[in-house]
């Protein structure tokens, strides 16, 4: 294990050289000719592992959620320490608060940055997923409403042209096949 202080001196240790007793103090192993090198070191050893512990302790506590605001298109998501992250969906999305919510905490993990949504698409182009493809059987609101737009239209020009009934129901059966 190498370990660093902030001053810059740096110390190798072996594997198992350093030993944490049950009150959380820290000694380093060595044999008998050295205990008076390790009795030296002792506390020089207490300190570097307290700075790397300190060191670790901190990266890995992160702030919880304290408060959460679905507003569409944003999610708004508040943190323990006090910040803030904001994430929208694209207008093309429907606003969904689940995977806003993920998208709040992805964009923390990568310290707000503007641009984790880039390192998202990069690591889901690089898995080679493909998004599945709409049922066709099955039409969605937008494909509805165009569909009833498109016969509205037939009825208003069949309205002027008197069109027979028949005539009507080709027309509208040519369009839904399309």
């Amino acid at each position: 294990m190498t370990l660093e202080l902030d001053n810059g001196n740096t110390f190798q240790f072996d594997p198992g050289e350093l030993l944490r007793d049950r009150q959380g103090d820290w000694h380093v192993r060595s044999s008998k000719e050295h205990v008076l090198d390790s009795l030296r070191y002792a506390h020089l050893a207490d300190r570097i592992c307290e700075e790397v512990f300190k060191k670790e302790a901190a990266t890995m506590t992160a702030a919880s959620i304290k408060k959460v605001i679905f507003n569409p298109p944003a999610t708004v998501v508040y943190w323990s320490d006090g910040s803030k992250t904001v994430v929208k969906c694209n207008v093309k999305d429907n606003f969904d608060p689940e995977k806003g919510l993920a998208m709040a905490v992805a964009k923390r993990c990568a310290n707000d940055s503007p641009d984790f949504y880039k390192e998202i698409q990069k690591w889901v182009k690089k898995s080679g997923y493909m998004q599945p493809v709409k049922d066709a059987t099955k039409p969605d609101m937008e494909t509805i409403d165009r569909l009833i737009g498109q016969m509205h239209e037939v009825i208003v020009e069949a309205d002027k042209n008197l069109y027979t009934m028949e005539m009507l129901r080709a027309a509208v059966i040519s369009e839904l096949k399309k």
